[in-house]
């Protein structure tokens, strides 16, 4: 209805909802002084976003890239990964450091407000079709029309509140269960809080990424898919953990801040490289980011158990 490519809104709109989880889950579990899970299910969010939903996402379909993802967000979605490592080197994640992040985050957002108004303007966004792919249909579109006037009905905001409030309560109680029950089967098998948020926890809060990407891809709509990643992983490191530790500070154990980190590190370095490199992101290099993320799971629990 605002006229904003898909580019913009999987960055912003469907890359922040599909974080809610993220955010939800590491809230709770930072409450009930679960630091560990909370880290963990941070940077195995972004560890799965990459490797699981990236991969399987391109598997289905190639990934053609947008060259203006590349301009500066791709750059910013590494800088903030080595800024995580910097951060954890001393073990302590401070105020001032989480409010790093938090400045960031809102320069982030207020780049893209800036990007979308132009747009609007210009109105690029309804008149352009992206070059890389062919995502209109008469039946998309007859289907969006009517989707949209539906929502343009007054009562619609009124549901979508309703949705929005019962969406939320539901979310908070899914996160403590989830929480809950990642506590007890760590103690069950005998495995650390940490793994349990790196790989548990962060595959639970992952999935709305996974649903969405995949679908994305499917349809053809590369932008979004892509978009939805780059954007989810910065809102995991810049929004939630900087919300966490402006408000709680958080002592890092060793194995997070030298080992998980820098292999959060080495899967966006990879993103970052192919979406540099190639146009799109092909099945193989999909294959050998699937791949990966698997050896690392196995791993984790092979080195944890």
């Amino acid at each position: 209805m605002l006229k904003i490519s898909p580019l913009i809104i999987g960055l912003t709109v469907v890359s922040f909802g599909t974080s809610a989880p993220e955010f939800m889950v590491s809230i709770v579990a930072a409450l009930q002084n679960s630091k560990e899970i909370a880290v963990g299910n941070i940077i195995g969010s972004n560890i799965a976003n990459i490797g699981l939903i990236i991969g399987l996402s391109a598997l289905f379909k190639p990934l053609r890239v947008n060259r203006r993802l590349l301009n500066w967000q791709v750059p910013l979605l590494f800088v903030s990964s080595l800024l995580v490592f910097y951060f954890f080197h001393d073990l302590y994640f401070s105020h001032l450091e989480g409010i790093v992040f938090l400045i960031l985050m809102f320069l982030f957002i207020g780049s893209l407000l800036i990007v979308a108004r132009k747009e609007q303007k210009s109105g690029a966004a309804s008149d352009r079709v992206p070059e890389v792919e062919v995502v209109d249909s008469e039946y998309s579109m007859s289907l969006l029309r009517r989707l949209n006037a539906r929502f343009l009905k007054s009562e619609s905001y009124r549901i979508n509140g309703i949705l929005l409030g019962t969406g939320i309560i539901f979310l908070a109680l899914g996160s403590k269960w989830l929480i809950d029950a990642a506590i007890q089967f760590a103690r069950i098998i005998g495995i650390s809080d940490v793994v349990i948020g790196i790989s548990v926890v962060a595959l639970g809060t992952s999935l709305p990424e996974l649903a969405t990407s995949v679908v994305s891809a499917i349809k053809k709509e590369a932008d979004i898919s892509v978009g939805n990643i780059v954007g989810s992983n910065l809102f995991n490191t810049l929004f939630i953990l900087g919300f966490i530790g402006t408000v709680n500070p958080l002592a890092i154990d060793n194995q997070t801040a030298f080992l998980m980190v820098p292999i959060m590190i080495f899967f966006t370095l990879v993103f970052s490289i192919v979406m540099w490199t190639k146009e799109e992101i092909q099945r193989w290099e999909a294959g050998f980011l699937f791949g990966a993320y698997f050896v690392f799971i196995f791993y984790l629990y092979y080195i944890n158990i």
